[in-house]
């Protein structure tokens, strides 16, 4: 079993190395609506289960086939953080499946962060799927993800212990040769609340 999930996150980083770069600001365009947060939750209960939770502006896409006019991106998203105490975060992502075969659902992973100090984040590490796989089953959907219309809502065992997140983001992930991103993984945050 480990050694699948190690094979999908090897899949999903190769996958993610190989993608052409891309402006995510454009202002000729028309954010779709999942994209504008208004409201995040976070909580971690007394057994170590982390429940966060985001309100958007529209029906959040359940998988890639909702994308809508972001499906020129490889990677759209949702991302979790605390920025005053820690540079890990959840994120919450829809991959291409032109990109990950198999994958038209939502994966969660934990992932570790860093500022590259032009306006974008980036990806240093991605941690084991945080949600089960139920053996070799695909899609790899995060069975944790519960969606309603607008709602996004996620559970799971608390990665780090007594991390609670304090924002929430949408965003888009684009490769972005730097030198002060070693992967070449940029997110490009659209929107953010607190």
């Amino acid at each position: 079993m480990k050694n699948l999930t190690t094979f999908y996150i090897t899949l999903l980083m190769a996958s993610l190395l190989c993608f052409t770069p891309a402006i995510y600001a454009q202002a000729q365009f028309v954010l779709p609506l999942y994209v504008q947060l208004e409201k995040m939750s976070a909580m971690e209960s007394t057994s170590n289960i982390l429940f966060l939770g985001l309100q958007a502006a529209g029906t959040i896409p359940s998988s890639w086939n909702g994308i809508g006019y972001l499906s020129q991106y490889p990677v759209f998203g949702y991302v979790w953080v605390d920025p005053q105490s820690s540079n890990f975060g959840i994120i919450n992502v829809l991959v291409n499946p032109n990109f990950v075969p198999g994958t038209n659902g939502w994966l969660s992973f934990p992932v570790a962060l860093q500022g590259e100090g032009n306006g974008l984040i980036c990806i240093v590490g991605i941690g084991p799927q945080i949600t089960l796989l139920q053996d070799s089953q695909l899609p790899l959907i995060s069975s944790g993800v519960n969606l309603e219309e607008n709602v996004m809502q996620l559970q799971m065992l608390n990665p780090i212990n007594n991390f609670v997140p304090t924002v929430a983001a949408s965003f888009v992930i684009f490769q972005q040769p730097s030198p002060t991103c070693s992967t070449g993984l940029s997110m490009g945050i659209i929107s953010a609340v607190s």
